[in-house]
């Protein structure tokens, strides 16, 4: 009968409530799946709202895209830069994409306070903070 050791039965990431749980407790896993998930879905709602009105864009992109984003984020909050900077660039492409703005000279930052897309960094903090 072969013996287990705490490593063997060590397993490299658990899922729970939706949440990547990897075993040296980084949070780096759940934010590069919730980032591809969130890719994808800004991807699907690009290709299907072309042409569609802005405030349409808008809240597609709010209720599919973003609220994956912002689901669980009082437990996972990232702390580290990559990891902002990852969630950041997705909401970025999709205040380009709302405001349909994709010059060199556009300022994003500007753009999404025009859409009032408050930063996903922080979240945790922010007054509008929304439980999923």
């Amino acid at each position: 009968m072969p013996q287990t050791t705490a490593d063997s039965v060590l397993q490299e990431k658990y899922m729970y409530l939706g949440v990547t749980l990897p075993h040296d407790l980084s949070w780096r896993t759940h934010i590069n799946k919730i980032s591809q998930k969130a890719s994808q879905k800004l991807g699907f709602i690009k290709r299907y709202l072309k042409g569609c009105p802005r405030v349409l864009k808008r809240l597609a992109y709010i209720a599919f895209v973003r609220s994956g984003l912002e689901c669980a984020s009082s437990i996972w909050d990232p702390h580290l830069t990559k990891d902002r900077d990852t969630l950041e660039r997705i909401q970025r492409r999709a205040g380009r994409w709302i405001a349909n703005a994709h010059g060199p000279n556009v300022s994003v930052t500007e753009l999404l306070r025009d859409l009032s897309l408050e930063p996903l960094v922080g979240l945790v903090t922010s007054p509008s903070f929304t439980k999923c």
